[in-house]
């Protein structure tokens, strides 16, 4: 127990939200909770980005009103295919503060595997606000068979740029 308490005070991530065997959500700062941690971790499990797989880890935390989000990603990787992958966590965002942090700003940053900022994704422009939108509308309509709409509608993020938080956390 005492050395967990040292690993927790010594890391400054936060407090851990444990969502599956693979993953947890760290939170951190005035006016975010384990409840918020864990209602994006049931997102993100919803969404394929949390599995029984991959050990993932990602940071929430608070910045002037705005939740923030910290994936950790494998820098390389993003820097060889930048706007194809910012384009695809981009999505990410918009999508995330529409379900999951509706009535507050959410910003998405990709970071190293000490949760050091690297990019942050910035944000969709309207026209791609509104062909994601289109997209999703599409996605979520039931089909003729198919009376229940599709629930995980959140585009595919590129698994060459995530990375497997592993040991580093």
């Amino acid at each position: 127990m005492v050395a967990t308490l040292l690993l927790t005070a010594c890391n400054n991530y936060g407090k851990k939200a444990q969502i599956n065997s693979k993953s947890e959500v760290y939170y951190k700062g005035d006016g975010v909770t384990e409840a918020d941690a864990k209602k994006l971790g049931a997102f993100l499990v919803q969404n394929g980005f949390f599995n029984n797989t991959d050990e993932r880890s990602v940071q929430l935390s608070k910045d002037s009103g705005a939740y923030v989000i910290r994936l950790v990603v494998d820098t390389d990787k993003v820097n060889k295919n930048k706007e194809e992958i910012l384009s695809s966590f981009k999505a990410w965002q918009y999508i995330i503060a529409q379900n999951v942090f509706p009535d507050a700003e959410t910003k998405l940053v990709l970071t190293n595997d000490h949760f050091e900022d690297f990019l942050p994704v910035g944000e969709l422009t309207a026209a791609e606000k509104a062909q994601l939108q289109q997209e999703l509308n599409k996605e979520s309509e039931p089909t003729a068979d198919d009376t229940i709409p599709n629930q995980s509608v959140t585009p595919s993020l590129p698994d060459t740029a995530i990375k497997d938080s592993g040991d580093h956390l």
